[in-house]
C-alpha cells in the first residue's frame, strides 16, 4: 500500500489507494494555532490512521510519501513547526513498520504534472482528470492524491530496477 501526506501545522491529508479506488481522509490536529501538543496530535492520527489501513496490507509492503517542510515559506518559525509536525507523523509510520520517503514539493510536482514549479490550479486539473469526484475536495487533499501517485511511480521503478 502506498499513501500520500500532505501535513500542515493544522491538519493532516492523507491519500491511498485499495485496488484501483482513490481514497483520501484529513485530520485536524489543531483548531487554531500550533502548540506542542499539535506534534502529539499529529503522531496520534497518524498512528491510528495507518493501523486502519493495515488491514488492507495483504503483500507487507507499506509505503508513506510525505511531502516535506517547505524551509522559508511562512518564515522560520512556521518551517519549525512544520518539522515538528513532520517528525511526529514519521515516528508513528516508523513505529508501524511503514517505509517513509520525504520528497520535496517540487520533486513530486516534477514527476506527476511536468513541472516543478506546477500551481495549485495546476495539480488540481491533474488530479480532477484522473479522478473527478475529488473536484470540490480542499487543496491538501489534493496535493496528498498527487504525492501517493508520485509514490506509486517511485514504487514501480524501484521494483522494475530489481527485476
Amino acid at each position: 500500500m502506498i499513501v500520500g501526506l500532505d501535513p500542515s501545522t493544522k491538519k493532516l491529508a492523507f491519500a491511498y489507494k485499495i485496488g484501483v479506488e482513490i481514497n483520501g481522509d484529513e485530520k485536524t490536529i489543531t483548531n487554531s494555532r500550533y502548540s506542542p501538543t499539535s506534534s502529539f496530535v499529529a503522531y496520534a492520527e497518524t498512528k491510528h490512521f495507518l493501523s486502519g489501513l493495515e488491514r488492507h496490507v495483504f503483500d507487507y509492503e507499506r509505503y508513506l510519501f510525505i511531502e516535506a517542510p517547505v524551509v522559508g515559506r511562512g518564515g522560520a518559525n512556521t518551517t519549525m513547526k512544520q518539522a515538528f509536525v513532520s517528525g511526529a507523523v514519521q515516528a508513528a509510520a516508523i513505529e508501524l513498520h511503514w517505509e517513509v520517503h520525504l520528497v520535496h514539493n517540487s520533486k513530486w510536482k516534477k514527476e506527476v504534472i511536468g513541472a516543478g514549479n506546477a500551481t495549485k490550479g495546476d495539480i488540481r486539473q491533474h488530479v480532477v482528470v484522473e479522478f473527478p469526484w475529488v473536484e470540490g475536495a480542499s487543496q491538501d487533499l489534493i496535493d496528498a492524491i498527487a504525492i501517493q501517485e508520485y509514490g506509486e511511480k517511485v514504487v514501480a521503478m524501484a521494483k522494475e530496477i530489481r527485476a
